[in-house]
């Protein structure tokens, strides 16, 4: 299927969502809209501010600016999700369906693509899954995190158990 994927689960599918962008793109109200207001984003960038906790740094599109977070590699940024929430790498990058699989998965992503500068590729690469269908489900948190108050709770407490850790790790390395 190639690049259609981008587009669709399907081909069929795929193909009747490539030729109605190309066929509508030119006439579209959002064209010329800087990338946070796009329609495909998913993401309240216009949220009042309150909205957000207020001790929280936040930048234009509702993601945390405030902790400093040491570089992971992809690879040990999956191996520490799945030890903090408890699930396997084969039961993320496996074919199960359901609520509560894809919905971790939209986290993982969500938080490794926003917060931890991850790349859709390798992440794909590790799970077994196209590019595309990572990117698709980082929107998918995107989008979660902005209308469910528990899932942007579970968000925010991976980020900041992911980050305790990871500076703990360098405090470690750097007494040695």
């Amino acid at each position: 299927m190639g690049v259609l994927s981008i587009f669709g689960d399907t081909v069929q599918a795929a193909r009747r969502v490539y030729v109605r962008a190309i066929k509508g793109g030119r006439e579209e109200e959002w064209r010329g809209e800087r990338p946070g207001r796009l329609p495909w984003w998913g993401v309240e960038v216009d949220r009042p501010v309150e909205a957000v906790e207020p001790s929280a740094w936040v930048d234009e599109l509702g993601r945390s600016t405030g902790l400093e977070r040491e570089p992971l590699e992809p690879d040990e940024f999956i191996r520490r999700c799945c030890s903090i929430l408890s699930i396997s790498l084969e039961s993320i990058a496996g074919r199960e369906k359901g609520r509560e699989i894809s919905r971790t998965r939209y986290l993982v992503a969500a938080l490794g693509i926003e917060r931890w500068g991850m790349k859709a590729k390798p992440l794909a690469e590790l799970l077994g899954r196209w590019p595309e269908a990572v990117s698709r489900w980082a929107s998918r948190g995107a989008e979660m995190r902005t209308k469910s108050d528990e899932f942007r709770d579970d968000f925010e407490r991976l980020d900041q158990t992911l980050a305790a850790e990871r500076a703990s790790d360098s405090l470690r390395e750097e007494n040695r």
